[in-house]
């Protein structure tokens, strides 16, 4: 299903790859930085791809060619350490009117996510504001582009996948050293072959095909190299999908979707743009006297729950997993 090279179906070093060292690049900051202290429009598509942009020199460095990048080759992935510094400074801030280095040494470690945050919540009146750059509380002397915020959070994500899979393989690893030592030599094949094909996968790639909705990743998978999240959303997904395929002229007035729309609700800032299309038309779909169905992940239960919401009657019921 994917392409491998044979050293990829090798075991990665139980010892993890080292951060990267400091690295030094020359970035021209743009047009717009130089254009003196006009206005500036953060719903500009142009304008934003201009600042926001990771440059090709710095992301074929620090980032993964691709969401394709196999399992095998992001585990041996180098990646800078998140920063424990002090951080108290709100994102608001840290935006500056000074120009941005073109020499830049880029920071060799990545901010807390709360801060890198912060910073996106800033970013909009930012724009606005006329500012430039960020000012590191570790490196004031140093103003960076803006496009550094997209890098940190891309690192963060890519850290986020690598410790994911670096979970699902320590479990594989451990099933199989248990196989080998006991008597259960035809499931340590089976487990073995399990973590081969888990190393050609995609580590981030989007899930296509019938259920799959397209803000779900192949790293999802990654939940069922475990003995206690065994249930992953995609799982869920895929009943949920088989459910509505198996739905009855009778049962047109409901409505079941899948775990994207509790993602979406619980969000603090939900992006609407980016939601399946069925989700920006639910409410006029409801209005039409729909019953709606969608499961919920309760953390602290460790388990998803169903919902119910019938808009005509008022009501709202929901399942009770353990009862």
């Amino acid at each position: 299903m994917f392409d491998v090279d044979e050293d990829d179906a090798t075991p990665p070093s139980t010892v993890g790859p080292a951060p990267p060292p400091p690295i030094t690049v020359h970035v021209p900051v743009g047009k717009w930085v130089d254009g003196g202290n006009k206005a500036l429009d953060p719903e500009d598509l142009d304008l934003l791809s201009e600042i926001m942009d990771i440059p090709q020199e710095v992301s074929s460095i620090l980032l993964p060619l691709s969401d394709a990048v196999n399992v095998r080759r992001i585990l041996d992935f180098k990646l800078p350490n998140i920063d424990d510094g002090s951080f108290e400074q709100t994102g608001a801030s840290c935006f500056d009117r000074a120009r941005p280095n073109e020499n830049l040494v880029l920071p060799p470690y990545i901010p807390p996510k709360s801060w890198v945050y912060s910073l996106r919540e800033s970013l909009g009146d930012a724009i606005r504001d006329g500012k430039r750059s960020i000012i590191h509380p570790q490196f004031k002397d140093q103003p960076l582009p803006l496009w550094i915020l997209n890098l940190w959070e891309s690192l963060h994500a890519v850290r986020y996948a690598n410790m994911t899979w670096l979970t699902a393989n320590r479990w594989i690893q451990d099933k199989i050293y248990a196989s080998d030592s006991g008597s259960t030599h035809q499931s340590g094949i089976v487990y073995v072959n399990a973590r081969v094909e888990m190393y050609r996968l995609p580590y981030h790639k989007t899930l296509a095909g019938r259920p799959s909705t397209s803000l779900k990743s192949s790293l999802q998978l990654a939940r069922l190299l475990s003995d206690d999240a065994w249930l992953s959303d995609s799982i869920v997904d895929m009943m949920i999908q088989s459910t509505i395929r198996r739905l009855v002229a009778n049962q047109s007035n409901l409505v079941i979707t899948d775990t994207e729309l509790a993602h979406a609700i619980c969000m603090t800032t939900p992006n609407f743009y980016s939601l399946p299309h069925a989700f920006k038309t639910l409410e006029q779909t409801l209005a039409e006297g729909k019953v709606l169905f969608f499961p919920a992940y309760i953390p602290a239960m460790s388990h998803f729950v169903a919902f119910r919401i019938d808009f005509k009657r008022k009501t709202l019921c929901y399942g009770r997993p353990f009862r």
